[in-house]
């Protein structure tokens, strides 16, 4: 496999997982728990999504009720954000998106950066892609299917179901 061959399988699964996220449902939903609407105005999916994890991980932590206490989580949240705290980030999911975009744009300086970057983020040093890019792919896979999984454990927990 060669690395425009690895970048086409990176933006395959980013269609598949974060552009099929509902932009518009998430949005809904950081509303109804309260956040104010400009505040994530120019958010889109995937930021949101870290959002409502870092709100979950919260509640979850503090044993509060994502639902009925949610004033108390947004205040918590609040802190934490001026504190400079992030609780969730999923940082390869975020990896994945800019592959996907350094797809598209090819001649960008930043490209080599950017897939070392991402290749570190896997735990994938770029001189092992050489023979080709089959275990970076496989890292990949494994690495969002864990953050998907991190963030699903993350949601049970904030509304009081078993990991």
């Amino acid at each position: 496999m060669t690395g425009d061959q690895f970048l086409s399988r990176c933006e395959l699964l980013d269609q598949m997982v974060i552009e099929a996220l509902r932009e518009a449902l998430l949005r809904e939903t950081l509303i109804k728990l309260g956040v104010d609407q400009q505040d994530i105005i120019a958010l889109k999916s995937l930021k949101l999504l870290v959002r409502i994890l870092n709100l979950a991980t919260i509640a979850a932590q503090a044993h509060l009720r994502i639902l009925e206490d949610a004033t108390e989580i947004l205040r918590r949240e609040v802190e934490a954000r001026a504190q400079g705290l992030t609780v969730t980030d999923l940082p390869l999911l975020h990896h994945l998106h800019e592959l996907r975009i350094m797809r598209g744009h090819k001649t960008e300086t930043s490209r080599k950066g950017k897939m070392s970057d991402a290749l570190a983020a896997m735990g994938v040093d770029q001189l092992s892609t050489a023979p080709g890019w089959g275990f970076a792919l496989d890292a990949l896979y494994d690495g969002v299917a864990s953050e998907l999984e991190v963030g699903c454990s993350i949601l049970r927990r904030a509304l009081g179901r078993q990991s």
